[in-house]
């Protein structure tokens, strides 16, 4: 019987949610798969943002190596940040090495691989997918068949999906919103088990993300256990449970299963709006505000808020430069770059470093760069918050410290671990979480969010099959260990550029994997299909989507 390796996805999934759910009697199936498997904590990158993350475990690389540390980066040379895809990612990901060694694939919501991969077998791409309407399945006619044997395939869910969301009290908001959550588990789990049963395969990946739309929303419901929507993260990880069952199941004897997540996930208590600390501490200078200034930026929110969709199109027609300059503003206008040195972005404590021959407004000389990073994270280091006294911050890294590889140079220059509890923001301007302005402060409370989980570098690793032990703790595993890992098992040598491990200890005959040079390691994907650029609209309707879930500020 020839070696398979069946990988779910449980996105955001975290023993915290998953133990007590065990221990109740609540996840058969789990309870099952850790009782006569090997499981343990999969630390994930730093940060466990999604994009780097599932980058990491797709082509077995450090992100320092792949280059993608976010769902964005600023453009080399520019203040503008670019929404990134798979085709923007180095680095070949491991089903290609597979498909080379006479393997075939099926792949199915595995964030990060729009556009998707011309394969041996079937893809339909994750959570980068702009629209229904876009390309995001190989073959093309998989759409159709989806349709026709399944049902209208969702890619994901978001809040901003349900009509009149902006206005909408948030406890009827959540109760529509977790339908949809259920929904999706349901169209995913039944095109898996279509094509499991359908398709010849030898690696089967699906990624169920409804654990982390759920925990996103939902935690602090969770957290409190008052009312009915504390229950809805504990019904996704059971639903989901069922069908890892089926799944399974259907996946056949003999088969390998790897249960794993891209990072774990928790509450967000206090919010540390990094921006306000960098302008208090001289680091970062805002521009003058001026009347004409205030005033677009007001016709903008007018215009946003009251126009009806079909005027809000046609305006956007006439005036198309407008929203464009408006939204660079809302990203990384309205600061003095001739007067900074620093600035952040994103939603987990990125710092970038203004200097000179990197920006084109860079003030930071190059002899001086280190000393500047070291003075941030040393006066970070004493940062406490006045509400508890505690220090929001974990760790905190130069980019130097944890990345390595080609690309390192478009990595921020400095990450933050945030503390149990924490959540960095950039935004100085308008504090996207909280949905109201906070002036300058530097901590703000969560309680009103309609984000109130974040994510914790701590995810899963639950392996199950013929070749690995059983009741057996894996220790230090990474999420970049696990491709390795996964081509090892079908006797596969691992490429010389992946950095993670091969897994031997949890092995019931552990054998030496051979390694081989390869010379695409600097090769973007888009060096080895066509890059694919999204569209103003796409990227709008991402960026949409990335803010309904807290991922930019």
């Amino acid at each position: 019987m020839k070696p398979k390796v069946l990988v779910i996805g449980i996105d955001g999934g975290t023993f915290d949610i998953i133990n007590p759910l065990i221990n109740k009697g609540s996840l058969p199936n789990l309870k099952r798969l850790i009782e006569n498997g090997s499981s343990g904590i999969l630390q994930s990158t730093i940060p466990p943002v999604s994009p780097a993350a599932w980058s990491t475990f797709i082509t077995g690389q450090n992100p320092g190596s792949h280059g993608i540390y976010n769902f964005f980066d600023i453009w080399p040379n520019t203040y503008k940040l670019r929404i990134l895809n798979a085709s923007m990612r180095k680095g070949k990901s491991f089903w290609k090495y597979a498909e080379e060694a006479g393997k075939r694939v099926c792949l199915i919501n595995v964030p990060f691989t729009f556009p998707p991969e011309k394969v041996n077998g079937v893809v339909i791409a994750g959570m980068d997918t702009p629209s229904y309407d876009s390309d995001f399945m190989y073959p093309k006619e998989l759409k159709d068949e989806i349709e026709r044997h399944v049902g209208k395939y969702r890619v994901d869910t978001h809040i901003s999906d349900i009509q009149g969301y902006e206005s909408m009290e948030e406890h009827k908001l959540l109760d529509i919103f977790k339908k949809h959550v259920f929904e999706q588990i349901d169209i995913h789990a039944r095109t898996a088990l279509y094509l499991i049963k359908k398709e010849e395969w030898d690696i089967f990946t699906v990624v169920f993300t409804s654990t982390d739309r759920a925990q996103h929303h939902y935690w602090k419901f969770y957290k409190n256990g008052k009312d009915a929507l504390s229950k809805v993260i504990p019904h996704v990880y059971e639903k989901i449970d069922g069908y890892i069952g089926e799944i399974t199941k259907a996946s056949g004897p003999g088969t390998n299963v790897v249960i794993m997540s891209d990072h774990g996930g928790g509450p967000i208590e206090r919010v540390v709006v990094l921006n306000n600390w960098l302008s208090e501490r001289g680091y970062l200078t805002t521009q003058t505000t001026s009347i004409n200034h205030n005033l677009k930026i007001g016709i903008y929110r007018m215009v946003k808020k009251l126009f009806p969709k079909n005027i809000k199109k046609k305006l956007k027609k006439a005036f198309p430069e407008m929203k464009s300059k408006l939204s660079s503003f809302l990203i990384l206008s309205g600061i003095n770059w001739g007067a900074t040195k620093a600035v952040a972005e994103g939603f987990y404590g990125s710092i970038y470093i203004n200097t000179i021959g990197e920006r084109p407004l860079g003030i930071v000389n190059a002899e001086d760069y280190d000393s500047v990073c070291d003075k941030i994270i040393n006066e970070l280091k004493g940062l406490v918050d006045p509400k508890t006294g505690a220090s929001p911050i974990r760790d905190i890294y130069k980019k130097k410290d944890i990345y390595f590889g080609s690309s390192i140079n478009s990595a921020p220059d400095i990450i933050i671990q945030p503390a149990s509890g924490y959540q960095f923001v950039g935004d100085f301007v308008k504090l996207q979480h909280s949905g109201s302005l906070k002036g300058q402060e530097v901590f703000v409370d969560t309680i009103k969010t309609r984000v109130s989980g974040t994510h914790t570098p701590e995810g899963i690793l639950i392996m199950h099959g013929d070749s690995i032990k059983k009741r057996e703790k894996t220790v230090g595993a990474e999420i970049g260990d696990l491709p390795v890992t996964i081509l090892g098992l079908l006797g596969i040598p691992i490429p010389g550029n992946m950095s993670g491990r091969f897994l031997k200890d949890i092995l019931n005959t552990p054998s030496e994997v051979k390694y081989t040079a390869d010379k695409e390691v600097n090769k973007k994907a888009a060096d080895l299909q066509d890059m694919r650029v999204y569209t103003k609209e796409e990227e709008e309707a991402i960026t949409k989507q990335l803010r309904n879930l807290g991922y930019i500020d």
